[in-house]
C-alpha cells in the first residue's frame, strides 16, 4: 500500500471490526456496530411476546399496507429495488428478524450461546413477531411478501391469521426449508455436520467466518457465483450490506436458526390459501427449485406465476425491473380496485408477462 494512501482511521475502524467481541449484539444491538449493514432506516421497535425487541419502519403514507417479510440472516439488500416502488402506492412495513439486523434477543446469548436455543428462533416464533409489528400499526389487513425463508413465515402467519391477510407474495420463497431441496438434495445431514463442526471450533474460529465477508468482500460474491447461489446478474454492490452484515452474526447463533428453520415445514397449508397469490420463481434457483414453484401454483386456487430466466435464489435483485413489474401489477389489481373482495379466476396481465425477453408466466 503506497505510504500517501495510508489512512489510519481507517486501518483502526477495520481491526476494530475483525476484534469485535463475539456477544456484542447482547439483548439489542447498536445501531454503530450495523454501520454498513443496512441500506434503510429503523425507527421502530415494538417488544414481542417474549421480551425480543423487533425493529422496524413504515414507508409511505396512504394505500394499503404491504409487509415485507425477509428471508434467513437477510438484512434489508433484497428490498433495495422493490421497496422505492412500493411506497409510492402503499404503507410498506421493513423489518429485521429477531437476531438480525437492528432486532433483539430474547436474552443474551451467554457463553457458546448456551443460553438460547433453536426453540427461539421458530418460524411460529417469526410469525408472532411479525403479528406484534403488524399490530403496534394497528393494521386491520396486509399483503405479505415473503422473500426466501420469508415465505415459511407467510405461510404459518396465514394458518394463524388468515383474516389479516389481503394478499400473499411468493419470491423465490419455498414452503419448507431449501436445505430439502438445495441442489436438487436434501442436505439437512449435512447441516448438521456442518452445526456440529462449528460448534466444536474454538471460538477464535469467528476470525475465519469475518475474513470470509470482510476481507475481499468481491471474492466472496464471486464464490457466491460460482456455487450457483447467485447469478451472473447479481452485482456485487447489491450484497454488500449482506456481506457485512453476515460478518458480525455469530455462527453458533446462526446455527441455532438454520435448524429451527430446518424443522418446518407448511406444506399443509400451501393448499388452503385463499386470497391472491403471486409466486415469483427463478429457473436457475438451488434453494427453491422451480418445480416447488410450481407445485405450489398448482395447490393454490387461482394462483399466479412469474418465472424468471436464469434467475437464482437472488433474482429479486438480478432482474429488479422483472420482479417490480411483477409484483406491482398484482398489488395493483388485487389491493388498490378489489380490496376486500376475492379476485375472479382468470383475471390478470399473465398474457402480457409471457412475451418479455428474460421472464415467461403461467396461469392457472
Amino acid at each position: 500500500m503506497p505510504l500517501a494512501s495510508f489512512e489510519p482511521g481507517r486501518v483502526l475502524r477495520a481491526a476494530g471490526d475483525f476484534l469485535r467481541p463475539v456477544g456484542w449484539r447482547g439483548l439489542t444491538p447498536d445501531e454503530r456496530g450495523l454501520e454498513g449493514c443496512l441500506l434503510f432506516p429503523r425507527d421502530k421497535r415494538v417488544t414481542s411476546f417474549d421480551g425480543t425487541q423487533i425493529a422496524y419502519s413504515v414507508f409511505g403514507s396512504r394505500g394499503p399496507w404491504v409487509a415485507l417479510v425477509p428471508g434467513f440472516c437477510c438484512p434489508d439488500n433484497f428490498w433495495r429495488y422493490l421497496l422505492p416502488e412500493l411506497r409510492k402506492r402503499y404503507r410498506v412495513i421493513v423489518y429485521d428478524l429477531r437476531g438480525l439486523g437492528l432486532s433483539g434477543l430474547p436474552r443474551r446469548a451467554g457463553r457458546r450461546a448456551r443460553s438460547l436455543s433453536a426453540d427461539d428462533f421458530t418460524i411460529e416464533n417469526h410469525v408472532r413477531d411479525l403479528e406484534a409489528v403488524l399490530d403496534a400499526e394497528r393494521v386491520k389487513r396486509a399483503a405479505l411478501l415473503g422473500h426466501s425463508m420469508g415465505g415459511q413465515i407467510v405461510l404459518e402467519a396465514y394458518r394463524d391469521f388468515a383474516e389479516q391477510i389481503s394478499a400473499v407474495v411468493f419470491l423465490t420463497a419455498p414452503y419448507e426449508s431449501a436445505t430439502r431441496a438445495l441442489y436438487g438434495r436434501d442436505l439437512d445431514t449435512a447441516f448438521r455436520g456442518l452445526e456440529l463442526a462449528i460448534r466444536a471450533l474454538p471460538r477464535a474460529s469467528v476470525l475465519l467466518w469475518r475474513s470470509l465477508f470482510l476481507a475481499n468482500p468481491a471474492l466472496t460474491h464471486r464464490m457466491a457465483q460460482v456455487v450457483r447461489a447467485l447469478g451472473a446478474s447479481a452485482k456485487a454492490e447489491d450484497m454488500a450490506t449482506y456481506y457485512r452484515h453476515m460478518a458480525f452474526l455469530d455462527p453458533i447463533v446462526l446455527m441455532k436458526m438454520a435448524h429451527a428453520m430446518r424443522a418446518h415445514s407448511a406444506a399443509d397449508v400451501v393448499p388452503t390459501i385463499d386470497v391472491p397469490t403471486l409466486i415469483v420463481a427463478g429457473s436457475a434457483d438451488t434453494f427453491a427449485p422451480p418445480r416447488l414453484a410450481k407445485a405450489m401454483h398448482l395447490a393454490i386456487p387461482h394462483s399466479e406465476i412469474v418465472f424468471l430466466e436464469e434467475g437464482t435464489h437472488g433474482a429479486i435483485i438480478e432482474f429488479p425491473e422483472e420482479v417490480n413489474r411483477a409484483v406491482t401489477s398484482f398489488l395493483a389489481r388485487h389491493l388498490a380496485r378489489r380490496r376486500g373482495r376475492r379476485p375472479e379466476g382468470g383475471a390478470g396481465p399473465q398474457g402480457r408477462a409471457s412475451g418479455r425477453r428474460r421472464s415467461s408466466a403461467a396461469r392457472r
